[in-house]
């Protein structure tokens, strides 16, 4: 395998009803014959990615919290993580709880939520569908957790915020914080981005960046798209994520990941069409 491709899952290889196209399928299957890997790079947390790791019969690492952590495709391993800093944490989950913000903190082995958290319902509503030994473990964060908060963060995902939440976070030294969606507001430690999560998947599998290309939709794409990868932009993404990208294809309506596949990563592997 000399070749890589790494999708954004929500708004670039889904659909918008978070299914994958039959176009996009039969896409994908042409890479596998022509032996390009396949992987995928999102922000949801590895508990939210077991569902498509299945569905795509993955066999390489997984970028996970917008590369806050690289794991294993049975999502049983940690190859690389970047936990927030703990007085960081500290800092930015008191001034979520004192906004009474709807906020999740992530780690590899479980999720903690603000108090009265609408955004959980995710993880409740996905818990369903999955036998108990492997649903995700919840537990609300309160201020009296401050004195104990779990040292393994890797992600916190605060819904809904206010511009001026927004800022806020972002002047925190050591943070990353970036839109995943238009109403996710993502924060990472510093050095957590999906561009960095495929520099470290480079040097996992020895497969040069230059031989990788990455498809996404959104502000938390960028990295991927100037980490030295071929950037191919959905057509649904906003303008100013378009202009990062080598190439933009058609939306994830049109299934713009197969199209991207056929017109771009082909020809540019040198593999036809």
């Amino acid at each position: 395998m000399n070749h890589l491709c790494v999708f954004d899952l929500d708004d670039t290889l889904l659909s918008p009803d978070n299914s994958i196209s039959s176009d996009n399928r039969a896409a994908l299957g042409r890479l596998r014959d022509l032996d390009i890997g396949i992987t995928i790079a999102t922000g949801r947390s590895p508990f939210m990615t077991g569902k498509y790791v299945g569905m795509l019969s993955l066999a390489l690492p997984v970028i996970c919290c917008n590369g806050g952590m690289l794991i294993s495709p049975d999502v049983s391993g940690i190859i690389w993580e970047n936990p927030i800093r703990q007085q960081t944490l500290y800092t930015l989950l008191r001034y979520l709880l004192d906004q009474r913000t709807d906020f999740l903190a992530y780690t590899a082995k479980e999720v903690y939520f603000a108090p009265k958290s609408v955004r959980v319902n995710m993880f409740r509503e996905n818990s369903g569908n999955i036998p108990p030994h492997v649903r995700v473990p919840l537990h609300e964060f309160t201020y009296a957790d401050l004195d104990s908060i779990p040292p393994d963060v890797d992600k916190v995902l605060l819904a809904c915020p206010t511009p001026e939440q927004c800022a806020y976070v972002k002047s925190i030294p050591g943070l990353e914080a970036v839109f995943s969606g238009p109403i996710s507001f993502d924060i990472m430690q510093e050095g957590s981005t999906k561009g960095n999560g495929v520099l470290a998947l480079s040097k996992y599998t020895g497969i040069p960046v230059e031989n990788i290309a990455v498809f996404g939709d959104s502000e938390n794409d960028i990295s991927m798209f100037t980490c030295g990868a071929l950037g191919i932009a959905m057509g649904n993404s906003r303008d100013n994520i378009k202009a990062k990208a080598r190439y933009v294809t058609g939306t994830n309506v049109e299934s713009g990941v197969a199209q991207g596949i056929y017109k771009y990563v082909l020809p540019y592997f040198g593999l036809g069409s």
